[in-house]
C-alpha cells in the first residue's frame, strides 16, 4: 500500500520539477526536488499512504496541466479538468481547495478563457460528466457531507450566529498561512504526525521561501506567477472547513516548495557574480540537501521510534504492550 502511495506521489514531485523547468526555465530546477524530500511533513507523510499525500500528488499534477494549457495549448484544458477531478476525489478537504483554486484561476486569467471559448464550453461538458459520480452520490446519501462534518465537530455545524462561523473559519485559515506552524517545531498536530525536533519545513528554508514569495508578488501580473500565488491562497481553504490540521492543508508543500527553489535560485544568482562561482555554489548547495537528506533519514532510522511513548488512539497506535 506504501509503495503503491509512494508511486502516486511521484506524479507530484515530477510535476514540481517541470513546472520550474518548463515555465520558469530555470535550469537547476531538480533543486526543488532535493528540497521537497527534505522537507519533513513531506518526508513523514509521503511514507504513510495516507489519501491526503495522493490528493497533493494530483494538485501538483493539476497545477502543472494548467500551466501546460495556458502556456502550451487550450486542448490541455481536458487534462486539467481531469487531474481537478482526481484531486477532488481523493480526498474531503482537497474538495474545498479545487474548488477555490479553480474559480480564482477562473477569474485571473478571464481573458484567455474567453479567448478560447470554444474550447473552454467543450470543458463545462467534460466537467458535468467527471460531475456525475458526485452528483449521483448526494442524490443517493444526502446527508453524508454534513454528518461528516458533524462527526469532526465542525464549527459549521454547531448552533452559532453566520458571522460567528465567519469569524472561525478566518481564524483557521489564517493558522493555515502561519510561518510559526509551518516552520518552526512545536505544532498542535498528533504525535503520529510530527517529526520531533524538526519543524513541519526546515526554518533553515524560511529566508528563501520569503525571497521566492515576495518576488511573486512583485510580478503578480506575470500569470505564472500569479497562479502560484493562487495555489498559496487556496491551500489552506480545505483545513479551516473543520479545523486547521496538517494533514488537512498538506497541499501548501507545493507553493512553497516552489516560492522556496525560486528563493534559492535568486539566492545563488546574486552571491555569485561570476558563471563558475554560480556553478560552484550550485553544486555546494547540491551536495548540502543531499547529506541533509542522508542524514534525516538516519535520524529516523535510529532514534523516531523513542520520539514519542504514547501509544494510544491520539498516539502512535502501534508499539505499546
Amino acid at each position: 500500500t506504501r509503495s503503491v502511495s509512494v508511486l502516486i506521489t511521484l506524479i507530484g514531485v515530477l510535476s514540481i520539477g517541470l513546472i520550474l523547468k518548463k515555465f520558469f526555465e530555470i535550469k537547476n530546477w531538480w533543486l526543488s526536488i532535493l528540497l521537497l524530500s527534505i522537507t519533513p511533513v513531506w518526508f513523514l507523510h509521503s511514507r504513510t499512504a495516507f489519501e491526503t499525500v495522493i490528493a497533493t500528488a494530483f494538485y501538483t499534477g493539476f497545477l502543472y496541466a494548467y500551466f501546460l494549457y495556458l502556456y502550451k495549448s487550450p486542448k490541455y484544458l481536458f487534462l486539467t479538468l481531469f487531474a481537478a477531478a482526481l484531486t477532488f476525489y481523493t480526498y474531503n478537504p482537497a474538495r474545498m481547495v479545487i474548488l477555490v483554486t479553480c474559480t480564482l484561476l477562473l477569474i485571473s486569467d478571464f481573458r484567455f478563457h474567453w479567448q478560447n471559448r470554444k474550447m473552454f464550453s467543450l470543458g463545462i461538458v467534460f466537467i458535468l460528466f467527471l460531475a456525475y459520480p458526485f452528483f449521483r452520490f448526494v442524490y443517493y446519501h444526502p446527508n453524508a457531507t454534513s454528518s461528516h462534518l458533524l462527526l469532526l465537530n465542525s464549527y459549521w455545524t454547531q448552533d452559532i450566529q453566520v458571522t460567528q462561523k465567519l469569524l472561525l473559519f478566518g481564524g483557521e485559515y489564517l493558522k493555515g498561512l502561519s510561518v510559526q506552524y509551518w516552520f518552526f517545531p512545536k505544532t498542535q498536530d498528533l504525535t503520529r504526525h510530527v517529526m520531533k525536533g524538526y519543524g513541519n519545513f526546515l526554518l533553515v528554508f524560511l529566508p528563501f521561501f520569503l525571497i521566492g514569495l515576495w518576488t511573486a508578488i512583485k510580478k503578480w501580473r506575470n500569470p505564472a506567477y500569479r497562479i502560484l500565488l493562487i495555489a498559496l491562497i487556496s491551500a489552506p481553504t480545505g483545513g479551516a472547513l473543520v479545523e486547521h490540521f496538517v494533514t488537512r492543508a498538506l497541499i501548501i508543500v507545493v507553493p512553497v516548495t516552489l516560492f522556496s527553489t525560486i528563493g534559492v535560485i535568486k539566492f545563488l544568482n546574486k552571491l555569485s557574480m561570476f558563471q563558475k562561482q554560480r556553478e560552484k555554489s550550485i553544486i555546494l548547495f547540491f551536495l548540502v540537501l543531499c547529506l541533509g537528506n542522508i542524514a534525516m533519514l538516519s535520524d529516523v532510522l535510529s532514534h523516531s521510534a523513542l520520539w514519542f511513548d504514547n501509544y494510544g488512539l491520539y498516539g502512535m497506535q502501534y508499539g505499546g504492550k
